[in-house]
């Protein structure tokens, strides 16, 4: 074996999860149930509505209601849309609010000039 293909073995062995054998999640607070309940759905709780997919939910709580800011692709564009729900389950298409601007943006790629 060379001299660099020793290098990256030993690199990629020093960079292995050992470091996180002991992780564990933080002691639970407040007013939850111990044994929260699961509802089976047969439909997700959030539709593509006219999407072709969507992906990526990240939901915060303010001010007593959920928000949802998640990826929809529409066959050629990735976008951030809103949802919102009182419940966490209802959820309700607030649109999109974050989208490419079409004179920088094309097909995927970032146009240069």
């Amino acid at each position: 074996m060379n001299r660099r293909a020793a290098a990256l073995l030993a690199a990629v062995g020093l960079t292995g999860c050992g470091g996180y054998a002991d992780f564990s999640l933080p002691p639970r607070h407040g007013d939850r149930a111990e044994n929260p309940a699961i509802e089976m759905r047969a439909e997700p709780v959030i539709g593509r509505g006219t999407f072709a997919d969507a992906l990526n939910p990240s939901v915060a709580k303010s001010g007593g209601r959920y928000l949802n800011l998640y990826s929809a692709f529409d066959g050629h564009t990735w976008r951030t849309v809103l949802a919102e729900s009182a419940d966490g389950l209802a959820w309700h298409d607030r649109g999109v609010i974050l989208s490419p601007d079409p004179r920088t943006w094309e097909g995927g790629y970032i146009r240069r000039g």
